[in-house]
């Protein structure tokens, strides 16, 4: 079977939105993503963080790169892993589903992959833009919310989530944006306040109209 990197290359273009193949899901393997199921038993993992994972100067060769459309099925599958880690059941179609969707959204969700040396996936972001209108009042900017922060399993505890948010961070205040948000877990609170994330301004509120936030 074809790499899922190799494969998604070339496939998906902001063109190609209305005609994204129908058999994309076929570039996924039954079992693992190749590159993000080598498991070392870590210990009490969630998407970012381990207790325990052994992991010694693997991040050597680990490049942090923006997204670019042809990528479109290498996040669609990292997602897909991730929900199943999760213990979200398959739903036929979804490769297909996320990658339009992502391609469809275009600036307004900027990501970002980490790839090894050989190209192997091994962590990604994803954010939401909102960028604010002109106005007397205060200067034109805007905020991103990073909805997705996701690092392969034998990876986590190494570092390279902390890469990705630094990235993402500096990225945002080159911008011009003023504030980047994410939903936490509580396993990965520290990690967030080591690059800067803390507590909302007293102006910040919001109406919960669910009773399951998202996390990151």
């Amino acid at each position: 079977m074809p790499s899922l990197v190799a494969t998604a290359a070339g496939r998906a273009t902001a063109s190609s939105v209305k005609v994204l193949p129908k058999t994309a899901a076929s570039v996924l393997p039954r079992g693992r993503v190749k590159g993000v199921g080598r498991h070392r038993e870590p210990v009490t993992c969630d998407a970012l963080t381990c207790e325990a994972s052994g992991v010694t100067d693997e991040l050597d060769g680990i490049r942090i790169e923006r997204a670019v459309p042809e990528d479109a099925f290498v996040l669609a599958a990292m997602t897909l892993r991730w929900d199943l880690e999760g213990g979200s059941p398959r739903r036929a179609g979804f490769i297909d589903e996320f990658a339009e969707a992502w391609l469809a959204q275009g600036n307004a969700r900027p990501a970002w992959l980490a790839r090894r040396a050989d190209g192997d996936p091994v962590g990604f972001a994803i954010g939401i833009l909102a960028t604010s209108l002109p106005s007397l009042r205060r200067p034109t900017g805007g905020w991103l919310h990073l909805s997705s922060v996701y690092v392969v399993p034998e990876l986590r505890g190494s570092g390279l989530g902390e890469r990705m948010l630094r990235q993402v961070i500096d990225w945002a205040a080159d911008g011009g944006l003023y504030r980047v948000q994410l939903n936490a877990t509580d396993r990965a609170r520290s990690l967030y306040r080591r690059v800067g994330f803390g507590g909302p301004q007293d102006t910040l509120m919001q109406c919960v109209l669910t009773d399951r936030l998202p996390t990151s």
